[in-house]
């Protein structure tokens, strides 16, 4: 648990770095100013891939728990958090459903392990108007 946790505080403290100079207009500034690196990221572009990445670590150490109690609970955190937060995390899941389904068999992507995801995702896309999944920014 030791790993995983200090895994965890290492992304959460990635992340706030990154929100919190999102918030400065200083901060803000140098962090769009800044020129492309080697690899033709701007360095506010590689604190979004890192920000992503180590949410992706976070998750996947997250779910990859026998046991509902964890997801319980953190649902029902969520659902009481910003209804603007929920909306994100709705729009968040809402793309998620969105590139699973992009994805299909073609990709060589989908197995038994996870037919059943591939095959919900498809339906939610096909099934919920384009309008429908837009969710606004309020």
């Amino acid at each position: 648990m030791t790993v995983h946790r200090t895994a965890y505080q290492r992304a959460f403290r990635r992340i706030n770095e990154y929100n919190e100079a999102m918030q400065d207009p200083v901060k803000r500034r140098e962090l769009y100013r800044n020129s492309s690196g080697p690899d033709g990221l701007a360095d506010w572009e590689h604190r979004d891939k890192e920000a992503g990445e180590d949410f992706a670590d976070v998750f996947d150490k997250f779910v990859n728990v026998m046991g509902e109690d964890r997801q319980a609970y953190a649902i029902k955190k969520m659902t009481r958090c910003h209804r603007t937060l929920q909306q994100s995390f709705t729009r968040f899941m809402v793309a998620w459903f969105e590139e699973l389904a992009t994805m299909g068999e073609s990709a060589g992507t989908t197995d038994l392990r996870n037919e059943a995801t591939m095959r919900l995702a498809k339906s939610f896309v096909e099934n919920v108007p384009v309008e429908d999944r837009a969710l606004p920014t309020v």
